[in-house]
């Protein structure tokens, strides 16, 4: 396991519009909703987790002020909230809706990004929805006045030392780990993998 004082963000704010129901509450093959899962990984590797948007999980809650907005304002104000309970080595942004995420893969993710900002790269789409920020991305990113596109990109590329993982590429990594279900379609995937 690395080693390092890590929070995490669960963004549960969102409208599930493209999947018609709730994604937090999706039973996942091993019996459990998503929110549990994301929940149990987060709190396995992080000393500190917060929700915002949502109230699904025992964390801390915090409003999404700016709710329906997408996913960035949603990732600054967990970003603020819980930096603001102490200094981290990095940060988890993860969604409610990656129902294979795991303690293994998010210690992975650390490891083979040495400690810089990641972005996973599953069959060529980014996955901001399973990312790490580190130390020096979130004192950029908190220090950052604006984001003219809103853009969750943009949170990312306003870090110095962002690096986008082939996670394709990665043999001892599964892909479906940092998969999110944002369809009918990704959500019977997730069954058809299991």
């Amino acid at each position: 396991m690395v080693n390092g004082d890590f929070g995490a963000v669960i963004l549960s704010g969102g409208r599930s519009e493209r999947m018609g129901r709730d994604k937090a509450l999706l039973l996942t093959p091993s019996g459990k909703t998503v929110i549990e899962v994301v929940s149990e990984a987060a709190s396995s590797i992080a000393k500190c987790v917060i929700e915002v948007g949502g109230s699904y999980s025992d964390f801390p809650r915090i409003p999404d002020k700016r709710e329906h907005e997408g996913p960035l304002m949603g990732s600054l104000a967990g970003l603020r909230a819980i930096s603001a309970m102490g200094n981290f080595d990095g940060i988890f942004l993860l969604a409610c809706d990656l129902p294979m995420i795991d303690p293994e893969s998010l210690n992975s993710l650390v490891f083979l990004s040495r400690g810089c900002t990641v972005v996973p790269i599953v069959s060529g789409r980014a996955q901001y929805s399973c990312s790490f920020v580190s130390a020096l991305g979130i004192r950029s990113v908190l220090t950052k006045k604006e984001f003219p596109d809103f853009k969750w990109s943009g949170l990312f590329e306003a870090t110095p030392d962002l690096i986008y993982l082939d996670i394709d590429a990665e043999r001892n990594l599964s892909t479906a780990a940092f998969l999110d279900v944002d369809t009918p379609l990704d959500y019977l995937n997730l069954y058809r993998r299991s």
